[in-house]
């Protein structure tokens, strides 16, 4: 099996996560994509006083109705700091004889070599980046290249923009009482406007 595997800290996860997924799926031939909700991101906090539980719910929500999407509890249940590496160890011993591909970020890829255990997991599973902020898919292509010569990883730039839409943006459209639809998908709308959480959250 070829499987993708999409992490973050879903809060709250939206349509342009749905969307890197899909993408993936259909440029890298991927049989299935894991969506697996930080519990402790080394590189930032959670924000905003969003439990675990909360976050993980919304990305079931989010994907319970699109066959060859996953929700794994992997890293809430490890607990301590969501380092990449331990996650990929893990699901390379519960897949043994299938192909890993994460899905990240071109502002993360560009200092990935700062993660922990770098090197050991640059050559742990195949990465594939997408353009995101500054970070535009000719420059990738160009990290991509350095990373397999001087790591031997394997490294695809995928065609898909990772900045339509953000956590950041949606909490904030909440907190002042304006409509996110559209925005993610409807269950996770109709959940977050149900339980009123990132309500009065004024700083997004």
């Amino acid at each position: 099996m070829r499987i993708g595997i999409l992490g973050g800290t879903f809060n709250p996860i939206h349509n342009t996560h749905i969307k890197l997924a899909t993408e993936s799926m259909a440029q890298l031939g991927l049989d299935k994509v894991i969506f697996i909700t930080s519990a402790s991101p080394p590189h930032k906090a959670v924000e905003h006083g969003v439990d675990d539980e909360v976050r993980h719910r919304m990305v079931e929500l989010a994907i319970k109705d699109i066959s060859h999407f996953e929700a794994s509890r992997i890293e809430l249940d490890r607990r301590g700091k969501s380092y990449t590496y331990y996650t990929i160890v893990e699901l390379k011993k519960k897949y043994p004889n299938s192909e890993l591909f994460f899905i990240v970020g071109g502002d993360s890829i560009d200092y990935i070599e700062q993660w922990h255990r770098a090197d050991e997991l640059l050559r742990l599973c195949s990465f594939a980046v997408y353009p995101r902020g500054d970070v535009a898919g000719e420059y990738l292509q160009k990290r991509c290249e350095w990373l397999e010569r001087v790591y031997g990883a394997v490294c695809y730039v995928l065609d898909v923009c990772g900045d339509e839409v953000s956590s950041t943006v949606v909490r904030r459209l909440v907190a002042e009482g304006d409509d996110i639809k559209g925005l993610v998908p409807k269950a996770v709308e109709e959940f977050i406007l149900s339980s009123r959480i990132y309500k009065g959250d004024k700083n997004g």
